[in-house]
């Protein structure tokens, strides 16, 4: 089967989204984490605050005490937040500076191998055990190799039966995750 695309900045994007969907799991669990441990020391500290005071004069460390929890969580939320505005920006760049990327694709699969030729000048043939599982989303394919690195099949333009060719292709070559 052989077959032609670009892959847009967008396409790009989603590649890596699916791509990395288990790791987007692991990332949630992790923000879930580090809010409820913010919300445990916000608790822990209002309740220092709000107990009665007592005529001893005050420690210079009992302050230290009130701003060691929120300087935790004000950093937390500023890497929070520069992972969620600087992550698809870094992107984006990649996807930019890479002059393989800007090129049209042509693509020939076979049960035992793909070839991968650009405009670009780019141009690939590897066997299907170089690759460990494929995924599809959004009219988009794609082929992760044992590496993490990863091709994108964008299948927008593909009828339906060359879409279940395709598919049948890779469903015999790999597994789908």
């Amino acid at each position: 089967m052989q077959f032609s695309y670009g892959v847009s900045e967008d396409d790009f994007l989603k590649a890596v989204r699916v791509r990395c969907q288990s790791a987007r799991r692991t990332r949630f669990i992790l923000l879930g984490a580090f809010i409820l441990i913010c919300a445990i020391i916000l608790a822990t500290v209002v309740s220092q605050l709000s107990q009665p005071t007592t005529d001893e004069p005050q420690s210079s460390s009992s302050s230290g005490k009130t701003w060691i929890p929120i300087t935790v969580i004000s950093v937390g939320f500023a890497v929070i937040l520069q992972f969620a505005y600087y992550g698809p920006r870094r992107l984006r760049r990649l996807y930019r500076k890479n002059p393989a990327m800007q090129g049209r694709f042509t693509v020939d699969l076979t049960s035992e191998s793909i070839a991968v030729d650009s405009t670009a000048e780019f141009t690939s043939r590897s066997r299907w055990n170089l690759y460990e599982f494929w995924r599809e989303k959004d009219n988009l394919i794609v082929l992760v190799l044992h590496s993490t690195a990863f091709v994108i099949l964008n299948i927008a333009d593909l009828t339906e039966p060359q879409r279940a060719e395709l598919r049948g292709i890779l469903s015999s070559a790999l597994p789908n995750k």
